[in-house]
């Protein structure tokens, strides 16, 4: 039998994931048993649209692929296309969250979790809903999750959290992106 992991960086060695540090607006609430994180946050359409957006395209990009081998021209109007609604749906997102002035907080996101700073009292094996929203994407994700562990630190506690019930293509996402954002950082030194 194998040893719980108690953190997310174990867990995310464990199981080869990647870990980054990354700014993002993350909300979190109580989860009851059989409960989804859908009936927790209320319907937010521009939320949602963000996410479905996201999946689409991702469940999509393999077929755009073989269009674009197919018949080049093709190929480039669908991106030009995506990318229109992409920003169409950014606009839309960045307009209703610059009404909510939602906060960016400081995570480490893994695909198989997340670290946060909470000051609330979450303790070894609650069960939470989690509203991730990434930047500068907007890729919108809800998501549930168990938590961990809570560690003291100076000025909140760091509650590591496991994702639960994460679907494949959400777990996707959210590798695709850590390596974009591994990426710009890496290329950022090379700039100055």
């Amino acid at each position: 039998m194998t040893k719980p992991f108690d953190t997310i960086q174990a867990l995310s060695e464990h199981n080869h994931y990647y870990l980054l540090d990354d700014n993002a607006q993350l909300e979190l609430s109580p989860l009851a048993d059989h409960q989804h994180p859908s009936e927790v946050f209320p319907f937010q359409a521009s939320f949602n649209l963000l996410s479905e957006l996201q999946q689409v395209e991702s469940e999509s990009k393999s077929l755009l692929g073989i269009l674009s081998a197919k018949d080049k021209d093709l190929g480039h109007y669908l991106r030009l296309q995506d990318k229109k609604i992409v920003l169409i749906a950014q606009a839309i997102s960045d307009n209703s969250q610059a009404s909510k002035k939602t906060r960016l907080q400081r995570i480490t996101l893994s695909e198989g979790g997340v670290i946060v700073k909470e000051s609330t009292g979450y303790v070894a094996g609650d069960r939470v809903a989690i509203k991730l929203t990434l930047v500068p994407s907007n890729l919108g994700l809800l998501l549930s999750g168990k938590v961990l562990s809570s560690m003291q630190t100076e000025d909140a506690k760091a509650l590591h959290i496991q994702f639960m019930d994460i679907s494949e293509a959400q777990q996707q996402l959210i590798a695709r992106h850590i390596m974009r954002k591994q990426s710009d950082q890496r290329l950022k030194p090379n700039n100055r």
